[in-house]
């Protein structure tokens, strides 16, 4: 068997893992994740990637006698607005709506209704197909690099935690590797461009492999490297931070840091005044370099006043808040809001890290939790 003769199972190997891989990561955000504005957008996307594959897969090995049929289809000027809604979506920009991005879709659009219009009568519009797929090529290439320069100058240095630089650098790296190819397309031999156009594709859906990888790796590594339940504080150890049902925390005898006594009440004194004024801890985004933003100090000193004066650490600290906040809004809710909403309104970014911790913290699941307080209401 020749090498082109391995071609098409290659194809059909890599598309099988991206179908594959996507589902898993689909799975792991409808059943794992939070439900914010980021992820439906990658739930959206993760939709359209198993569809992109699986038309792929159908069109390459049920109609390969129609010619252009897969490498025709506009699919490739949809990655780019996935990857702008993306970007907007993480940043919670407050310009962000369905209009705009529609908009970005525009030219998918219209390459789509051209597309499906060939396809209605490949033999008439056969005369066209090289201009059309000469537009297509360059109109993709020339997509991805601006979105990929857009996502690398404006959001690369603007997210706080290393999995969404990761995501981005990769997005980013992907999208100018695959404007390269396309780009290779248009300006090649038309007697050459059938050979080597297959080649192209098969590393355009290895990248389509990478992508979902990507967006995998990225969901695992938000849900399972969280340690929220080693950082809770327990009861036992809540004499160290104590809490009251207002959700302030009393200042702890202050002991060793370079910076003075005073300058570590006084940033405890603005840490708490924020904390209670603007419920920073509802973010599940929050990070202890933010945190340290929003109170104009260093990240050195915040975690001074931290370990020094509480006692404590940066996720202690946050899921003490997270856990009273959940517990008033199990208290005060009628059934009518699920269990998992509450964790997110919490600032939990999972359905799991919010029972770990929640039954760390109180010793039952925030169900029998809930359940406890109605029995104790009806008595």
């Amino acid at each position: 068997m020749s090498n082109s003769d391995l071609l098409p199972y290659c194809f059909f190997l890599i598309l099988t893992a991206v179908i594959v891989l996507s589902l898993a990561t689909l799975y792991l955000n409808l059943h794992f994740r939070k439900r914010s504005l980021f992820d439906k957008v990658v739930a959206v996307f993760l939709v359209f990637l198993v569809f992109h594959s699986l038309y792929v897969c159908v069109v390459r090995y049920a109609f390969s006698e129609v010619p252009f049929a897969d490498i025709a289809a506009p699919f490739s000027l949809f990655y780019g607005p996935f990857f702008y809604a993306s970007l907007l979506a993480l940043k919670k920009s407050g310009n962000w709506n369905v209009s705009i991005v529609l908009v970005h879709l525009i030219p998918a659009v219209i390459f789509g209704l051209v597309y499906i219009v060939f396809l209605t009568d490949l033999e008439y519009f056969s005369s066209y197909i090289s201009t059309y797929l000469l537009i297509l090529y360059l109109g993709a290439g020339i997509q991805f690099i601006i979105y990929a320069l857009y996502g690398f100058i404006k959001f690369n240095n603007s997210f706080d935690t290393k999995e969404l630089k990761l995501v981005t650098n990769y997005a980013v790296k992907i999208m100018v590797i695959v404007a390269l190819i396309f780009l290779s397309l248009v300006f090649e031999n038309e007697r050459t461009r059938g050979d080597k156009s297959y080649i192209d594709g098969l590393v355009i859906y290895f990248l389509m492999f990478l992508i979902a990888a990507v967006v995998f790796r990225y969901h695992v590594l938000t849900i399972f490297k969280s340690n929220d339940l080693n950082d809770l504080q327990t009861p036992a150890k809540i004499k160290k931070i104590e809490i009251i049902e207002s959700g302030s925390v009393v200042k702890k005898k202050y002991e060793k840091s370079s910076i003075s006594d005073q300058e570590a009440m006084v940033y405890l004194a603005r840490l708490n005044k924020l904390m209670e004024s603007d419920k920073l801890y509802l973010d599940s985004e929050l990070t202890i370099d933010s945190l340290a933003r929003k109170l104009k100090i260093t990240k050195h000193h915040l975690t001074q006043v931290l370990t020094g004066v509480l006692d404590s650490n940066f996720n202690k600290y946050i899921n003490n808040y997270r856990v009273l906040h959940a517990s008033e809004l199990l208290r005060e809710t009628d059934g009518k809001v699920s269990i998992g909403d509450v964790g997110t309104e919490s600032g939990f970014n999972s359905r799991t890290s919010f029972y770990r911790v929640f039954k760390a913290y109180h010793g039952v699941s925030p169900v029998d939790f809930k359940k406890s307080k109605n029995d104790t209401a009806a008595e």
